[in-house]
């Protein structure tokens, strides 16, 4: 299994946006700013629904742009229901 990771250090935010593919899910935690988990709560893996996929692709945000590498070429957002591959 192969994992794809993408990892978002805003410069003036205290926080860390960890994304990875796994299993075919968008998942995401939040770190400190050091790298670090916070609380289990807050650091644990989660995975992204559809819904907050396409707000990435509304928004065209880095990680609309990161996921559109993984994607088919002839899309630019994920169809419904769809699992990345």
């Amino acid at each position: 299994m192969v994992t794809k990771r993408l990892r978002i250090e805003p410069a003036r935010a205290p926080v860390i946006n960890d994304y990875r593919i796994r299993d075919n899910h968008v998942e995401v935690r939040t770190l400190d700013g050091a790298g670090h988990a916070f609380d289990p709560a807050l650091s644990t893996w989660k995975t992204l629904n559809e819904n907050d996929v396409q707000l990435h692709f509304a928004l065209g945000t880095v990680v609309a742009k990161w996921l559109q590498i993984y994607l088919p070429e002839e899309s630019s957002a994920p169809a419904p229901g769809c699992l990345f591959e």
